[in-house]
């Protein structure tokens, strides 16, 4: 039995890097932020394999939310990056919580004593 992770939204603050000083507008740009949710229901979290799709959904999504950018457009290129890392690095905690939750039931899945029973 192994419990797996059915969605993780990914969502960025693109915008509140610029609007920091004024709290209002920051708290407006994090209320429209643009997410995506990848789903990773087909996904065996426990094992290695599960574990690296997961993380290749994640990069995936975090391209498509950051957007499109002329890679000759050395600036825009270094956005997006930002853009990227910032997704990744705020489903981090999550995506590890859900790992070692999967492991977590798996292992004692695994450690635990099936019934006997005996004909007389």
């Amino acid at each position: 039995m192994s419990t797996r992770l059915t969605r993780i939204t990914l969502s960025l603050l693109a915008c509140a890097a610029s609007l920091a000083a004024v709290s209002t507008q920051a708290s407006a740009a994090m209320s429209q932020a643009p997410s995506i949710t990848v789903n990773a229901s087909d996904l065996n979290l426990a094992t290695d394999s599960g574990v690296a799709a997961l993380h290749a959904r994640i990069r995936l999504a975090a391209e498509h939310v950051c957007g499109d950018y002329d890679a000759r457009d050395l600036s825009a290129a270094n956005q997006a990056a930002k853009c990227q890392k910032m997704a990744m690095d705020g489903v981090a905690p999550r995506i590890a919580l859900a790992i070692e939750t999967a492991q977590s039931v798996q292992h004692q899945a695994a450690n635990t004593a099936q019934p006997e029973v005996s004909m007389r």
